[in-house]
């Protein structure tokens, strides 16, 4: 049985359990039916880490429900929820700056995010390069903790840049339009950019929004993409969600969140059933509660995620070439026997760091199962 079929087993069994306990009763029958429904993400973090703006990127329009369905493409249906409880399948975790920690919790369901990553590098338009190498390095140490993926993001742009209106780009490209000598003292900061006295063609009150929305980082790398021949607002937009670094995070969603979905689902069910048998104390429940501790030690699609989240931090630092076959074998491609035995030979081998051996044990046990099912499917 798949971790998926022995949640909903045990949430039936859980049911039947507290048949006499109308609350628990509607609250397990509220685990049930999140099962059908899309997988829930949290938007979390500090003040000031730019929560709202994340969502607006990501959706594409202004947000201001806490709780927003987002039929994302290529990603499948998802729900964004504003902060992080026990109906959350997975979080992102939003930091303002590099040295912030992610609550240790956070393993292999969330994903932490560089909010202001065009802050790191003064707000240059090639901002983002440093940005991703510090979210590389960082990626690598114990106090981020066992997150997914760490991934920079200028927040600030990449909202802006999902929703370039006419009236936005006309006063770009005339911004772009000016020499670059004659412009670039006054894009040196924000309070000289909006001075009176500033030449661009373009008035100051036109100017201080296009600050607001857009953000330093954002107007410069208009401007010189502009300049480069980005000539409709269409296609400004499209540049800027990858130069923002918010294709990267939705990249980084589909691979660690959406094709998981299932699983991740899982995991929030048993901990919820978890927290229920704690609350409500019930004859019967013992052996419930016995059951669901199994499942959650011994289930291998957990510990799969767990290294799939290593190798793509660095933790797990395999060769190239067996990393990406252990991602291939992790996400559910076919195995043939050779492949089995060269793995156990791989998680034997004393050269290698306890936790390249722990993550080639999870597959092989991944190996021994797609065989198992290819033989008996």
């Amino acid at each position: 049985m798949t971790v998926e079929e022995k949640t909903w087993a045990l949430l039936n069994q859980a049911l039947e359990v507290y048949q006499d306990n109308p609350r628990a009763v509607g609250w397990l029958q509220t685990q049930c039916a999140r099962f059908a429904e899309p997988l829930r993400i949290a938007v979390a973090g500090a003040e000031g880490s730019g929560k709202s703006t994340m969502v607006t990127a990501l959706v594409g329009a202004p947000v201001t429900s806490p709780i927003v369905s987002w039929p994302s493409r290529g990603l499948g249906d998802l729900i964004l929820v504003d902060e992080p409880s026990q109906d959350a399948d997975a979080v992102l975790f939003l930091l303002r700056h590099p040295a912030d920690t992610v609550p240790m919790d956070g393993g292999m369901h969330t994903i932490a995010v560089l909010s202001h990553a065009d802050e790191l590098g003064g707000g240059r338009v090639d901002a983002l390069i440093s940005a991703r190498q510090i979210a590389r390095r960082r990626r690598r140490e114990p106090e981020i903790g066992e997150v997914c993926d760490l991934i920079a993001v200028a927040g600030l742009a990449a909202a802006a840049g999902r929703m370039v209106d006419e009236t936005q780009f006309d006063a770009l490209a005339l911004l772009a339009g000016c020499g670059r000598e004659e412009l670039a003292p006054w894009l040196l900061s924000a309070d000289r950019f909006v001075r009176p006295e500033c030449p661009a063609p373009v008035q100051p009150e036109v100017r201080a929004a296009l600050v607001r929305s857009f953000g330093l980082f954002g107007v410069r790398l208009a401007v010189t993409l502009l300049r480069q021949g980005c000539d409709t607002a269409p296609k400004l937009s499209a540049q800027f969600q990858q130069r923002s670094g918010l294709s990267d995070l939705r990249d980084g969603i589909g691979q660690c969140f959406a094709e998981h979905a299932p699983v991740l689902k899982s995991r929030t069910a048993l901990l919820a059933l978890e927290a229920l048998l704690r609350r409500e104390l019930q004859p019967g429940a013992g052996a419930l509660g016995v059951e669901l501790d199994r499942v959650l030690a011994g289930a291998h699609e957990f510990r799969a995620l767990r290294a799939l989240s290593s190798l793509r931090t660095g933790r797990t630092v395999l060769t190239p070439e067996l990393a990406d076959e252990a991602r291939l074998l992790l996400s559910g491609a076919q195995a043939a026997p050779d492949t089995l035995g060269r793995w156990k030979e791989i998680a034997e081998d004393s050269l290698l760091s306890s936790t390249d051996r722990a993550t080639a044990r999870v597959v092989v046990r991944t190996c021994e199962e797609a065989l198992v099912s290819g033989m008996t499917g």
